[in-house]
This record gives C-alpha cells, structure tokens and sequence, in this order.
C-alpha cells in the first residue's frame, strides 16, 4: 500500500491551482487539478482520490454543490474535503460549507515552508 496521496485541487484559478499543486509536491503526494466543480465531479468518478482542496467561490458548480454531490455519493463521501477561500469576509460560507460536509477551512494565503524535494 502506497503512502503517497492524491490530492484533488478544485479552483478556476490556474496560479492559486499552481501553488496548492507546489505544496501537494513539497509533501510529497501528487495533485490532480481540475478548474472546475463539474471537472472534479468527473475526476473523482474516474481516479482514487485520497483528498480534495475545494475553492469555494466558482462559477458554475460551486463548492456547495461539489460538497451536496461528493457528500451524497457513497463513493466519494468518505473523501476529506478541505475549503479554501481567499477571501476574508467569508466566514458564513465557510461554515455553511462545514455543514455541508466540509472535512475543514484553509485559507488561500497559506506559506509553502517545505523544500522541493528531490524528483
């Protein structure tokens, strides 16, 4: 059994995607991006994945109905599911998303303190 975790990151931002895929790196585990609510509904039904860094603010599908979708699938609710958002005035989405299922909160100005490991 592998201890190496696949992280899906959800956020229609490519930069913040970048460093979130940077830091899934420095730890060691490997990212699996998607842009989109609807991209990650897909990439889950597809691969295992072992963790989910969710945006909240998206268009189309946003993170509660990525949260409705994965925590009312059998399949995937046992799945962590960490909500990010950039934005400071955020707190009650950020605890509408906790009641949905959210495993956690993270903000988006988190610090990338680990090294590159070797490749």
């Amino acid at each position: 059994m592998s201890s190496i975790a696949r992280v899906l990151i959800v956020d229609d931002n490519a930069m913040s995607r970048r460093k979130m895929a940077m830091a899934v790196k420095n730890l060691g585990d490997v990212s699996v991006e998607a842009e989109s609510g609807e991209t990650a509904l897909e990439i889950l039904g597809a691969q295992h994945i072992n963790l989910m860094l969710l945006d909240m603010v998206m268009p189309g599908i946003d993170s509660f109905g990525v949260l409705a979708a994965v925590r009312g699938d059998k399949g995937f609710s046992s799945i962590p599911v960490l909500v990010i958002s950039g934005a400071d005035g955020e707190i009650e989405s950020v605890a509408r998303a906790i009641e949905l299922g959210a495993t956690d909160f993270l903000p988006k100005n988190f610090l990338i303190t680990h090294e590159p490991q070797p490749a």
